[in-house]
């Protein structure tokens, strides 16, 4: 088995909330932040690119909660 490659391919953010896109071998990773703190890492690996963007962005905007 191969070793999970993992690169940020997006970043959103806005006040104390944090939302990092990773593209991996696998698919689409995101990781939510409130400050300093990694609260959850989300796989979307059955799921686009965009979707992944929509679920970072409406973190960092308040619509979705963690």
């Amino acid at each position: 088995m191969s070793e999970k490659q993992r690169a940020e391919w997006h970043c959103y953010q806005h006040n104390d909330k944090l939302a990092r896109v990773f593209l991996t071998n696998e698919g689409f990773e995101v990781d939510y932040y409130k400050g300093k703190e990694l609260l959850k890492t989300e796989t979307h690996y059955d799921k686009s690119e965009s979707w992944a963007e929509n679920c970072a962005d409406n973190y960092v905007q308040g619509i979705k909660q963690i």
